[in-house]
């Protein structure tokens, strides 16, 4: 029977995020076999992102009109159909529309995530405690993805794909049979301008008070950041240290497990014992100073035990930014808000992979540094944002 449960999504949360992961590490196989030029993954990935963009704040009103468990359903099976349509794509066209088409409705099944989990939760240290649970399950079913596609793929990239897409609709069976809608109060949404994802898009400006926008560019610059920094590393530790391929698996294991223990373990003692605001400014600064660290090291074991520091504290700040998101108890707006925070975060990607490869071609050491002052700025956005959080709250 059909019931709200935190729980039971969690499961589908962990189930779905890793069907999305486990095509990732036979994407360069699947390229090399259509004979795609190298610079393909980039671009490739740069479609996904723009898919994303798009598309995040028009899933966003879908579900505040339609509800989060349905537009999970609708997602779910629309990322299915375009990872059948990459599996026979046969040249460079069709990958690219498989992959923007893949990234429109990922960026939906994200948007739900975030909306169903801050429906499902009250405001304050609860539903911190409940993003920090959020993040430690994506960490988790990551590192699962990764692990499956890799081990699968290892036999047959057709066996990768089969087993995606049935995982998927027997998750879209289950949410429809048992998992409930939070209770909210809907949105006046107009359907049909809701279906147009520019109109959308422009909507974004219901939500987006001077207040909200300097905190948005603190999300597009922490995501900018990230991005470029998992870009840069996989290849960098190839070109300067011939790390064999296999690394990039080992390091995505154990960034999975610091994610998972770092969201249980210190985002929540952050929830109880600090005000987020404030610590996330602290927390980005230890990301800047870590990444930019990395450009003057040339000790191998230094270089990875700074590498695993960085991303022990990038884990902790992402479910603080989406708590500082939906701080609001406004449910009627709450998948608005989440598809705003996902196009951002989607831009930031976009942007970040673009722009990086051309630094790291320039110099791949200074690229850590442009990393590192990144995040600082991210840093000083953020403390803006709190300053102007506690005079709007003194002045009630």
């Amino acid at each position: 029977m059909k019931k709200v449960s935190v729980l039971r999504f969690y499961i589908m949360i962990l189930l779905i995020n890793a069907m999305n992961c486990v095509i990732l590490p036979i994407l360069p196989t699947i390229y090399k076999n259509l004979n795609l030029p190298d610079y393909m993954f980039g671009i490739a990935f740069g479609f996904v992102a723009a898919g994303m963009f798009l598309f995040s704040p028009f899933w966003g009103r879908v579900g505040d009109k339609l509800g989060h468990t349905n537009t999970l359903i609708i997602t779910s099976l629309g990322y299915a159909a375009a990872q059948l349509m990459l599996f026979y794509a046969r040249g460079t066209f069709t990958t690219l529309v498989a992959r923007f088409l893949g990234g429109s409705f990922a960026g939906g099944i994200m948007v739900a995530f975030l909306a169903y989990v801050t429906n499902s939760s009250a405001g304050g240290t609860l539903r911190t405690k409940h993003m920090s649970y959020y993040a430690a399950i994506l960490s988790l079913s990551n590192s699962l993805g990764y692990f499956i596609g890799g081990v699968m793929g290892s036999y047959s990239i057709a066996l990768v794909f089969a087993f995606q897409i049935v995982v998927l609709i027997l998750c879209c069976l289950y949410l429809y049979f048992f998992v409930g809608e939070p209770e909210t109060k809907c949105s006046h949404v107009n359907t049909v301008k809701s279906i147009n994802p520019f109109v959308a898009l422009i909507g974004i400006r219901e939500v987006a008070t001077k207040t909200f926008i300097v905190f948005l560019i603190a999300v597009f610059l922490t995501t900018f950041a990230t991005i470029s920094f998992d870009n840069v590393l996989n290849y960098f530790i190839k070109d300067e240290f011939n790390f064999p391929s296999s690394y990039n698996g080992y390091i995505k294991a154990a960034v999975g497990i610091i994610g998972l223990v770092s969201n249980i373990t210190i985002n929540v003692f952050i929830a109880e014992k600090t005000n987020i605001r404030t610590s996330i400014v602290y927390i980005l600064v230890l990301c800047g100073i870590s990444a930019g660290a990395l450009c003057f090291i040339q000790d191998i074991p230094i270089f990875i035990a700074v590498t695993l520091i960085h991303f022990t504290v990038n884990a902790i700040y992402l479910p603080i930014l989406q708590v500082m998101a939906t701080e609001s108890n406004d449910k009627s707006n709450t998948g608005t808000i989440s598809g705003t925070f996902n196009a951002i975060r989607s831009l930031g990607m976009f942007v970040g992979s673009m722009i990086i490869g051309f630094i790291y071609a320039f110099d791949k050491r200074i690229t850590f540094a442009f990393i590192g002052l990144i995040f600082l700025i991210g840093a000083v956005t953020c403390m803006i944002y709190r300053q102007i959080k506690a005079k709007m709250i003194n002045e009630g």
